[in-house]
Order: structure tokens, then sequence, then C-alpha cells
């Protein structure tokens, strides 16, 4: 008997192969394993300039002064040049001089052979040798090395040895943190000092 013919008519549904169904979604896990295993680079190529290029940014005899929402001074930043090699990248500081103007105690000063300034401002990284001078009032003086400056916070540390000399002590000791708007410094590590008459 001829099969029924008319408008209400179903014709049976396609049946799906099993194997286009499986191409996919093997596909799929190929893609994410490869995407694991060879991940993409994090710089494209063309993103780090090559050596030779010039600066994109270069400045000689910096001297930068840094205000409070209310306008008081709170840093002051000098250096021989400042250069930055593209835009939007931290800037790379030669024998850089910070002075930080907490708003009670005396003035910090500091200085390096070289320094960076991360690219929102807030950190100053000072590499190799930092000299470190509280002003007049309870004199201090700071010999350390790598110190990283949060400017925004007036908190500085390092993770290298650290010496501290004042009026009548000199202590000794490795890794530091100095909070610069309260005037104190911790020796975290093999602290050692000297009390007495300089």
């Amino acid at each position: 008997m001829p099969p029924e013919q008319g408008p209400n008519t179903r014709s049976p549904a396609p049946r799906r192969s099993p194997r286009r169904e499986t191409l996919p979604t093997l596909g799929a896990v190929f893609l994410a394993l490869g995407w694991f295993a060879f991940p993409l680079p994090l710089k494209s190529p063309g993103s780090v300039p090559p050596p030779g290029t010039p600066p994109h940014l270069r400045i000689e005899r910096v001297d930068a002064l840094t205000t409070d929402p209310s306008g008081r001074l709170y840093r002051r930043l000098r250096a021989d040049e400042m250069q930055r090699m593209t835009p939007g990248a931290k800037s790379v500081l030669v024998r850089p001089r910070l002075t930080v103007f907490p708003a009670t105690g005396p003035m910090w000063h500091f200085k390096a052979e070289t320094g960076e300034v991360s690219p929102d401002g807030k950190t100053i990284y000072l590499p190799g040798p930092v000299l470190g001078r509280r002003g007049a009032i309870e004199p201090l003086e700071i010999d350390t090395r790598d110190l990283r400056i949060m400017a925004t916070n007036n908190y500085g540390e390092s993770d290298e040895p650290a010496t501290i000399r004042g009026t009548t002590f000199e202590a000794r000791g490795t890794g530091m943190k100095i909070w610069l708007e309260e005037g104190r410094i911790d020796l975290l590590s093999d602290a050692s000092g000297i009390m007495g008459p300089r």
C-alpha cells in the first residue's frame, strides 16, 4: 500500500549521524588543548622597541612638584634626566633626588644613581645604592639598596641590608620598612645596634 500523502502527513525526522556530532566536539577539545599547550605571547613582537630605538620622551633637568588634593606640597622629584621608551611605560631617571614633605615632622631626602617611576606615578623604585636623610629636626641617615617608595602612602621598603644612623645610635639589619609620615623605621631581620655619641 503506498504511503499516505497530504498536508497533514509527517515525514520521518532525519537521523543524525553520530560522526557529525562527534567531529565538532573533538575540534573544540583540540582547540582548548592547543590554547594551553601553545599560549599566545604576552607581548606582541612590535610592543617592545628594538635596541637602539630612541625614547618616546626625554626630558633633562626634571623638577616635578606634587601636591595633595588640598594643595599641600608633599613630594618633589628631581633628576638629571628622564626617559620613557613608549607611551604609558615606566619612566627611567638618571641621578634622581626625591624629597617627601610629611604633614607633620621633618622632610625626608633620598638620592640614587638611577630610578624608575611607575606609569601611574604612585611607585618610585631606586635600584642600587640609596642614601636617605631626614631633616635637621631629629636628623637621621639611611644607607640601603633597592628602595621602593609608595609615594601616595608615604611608605618605603627594601629587602636588602640597611644601616640607620642617628645622633646617638647606629643600627644595622636586613630588610627595612619605613613610614615617612610617622618617622618610624623597622629592621626586619638580623638587627643589631650601638648606642652612644658618634
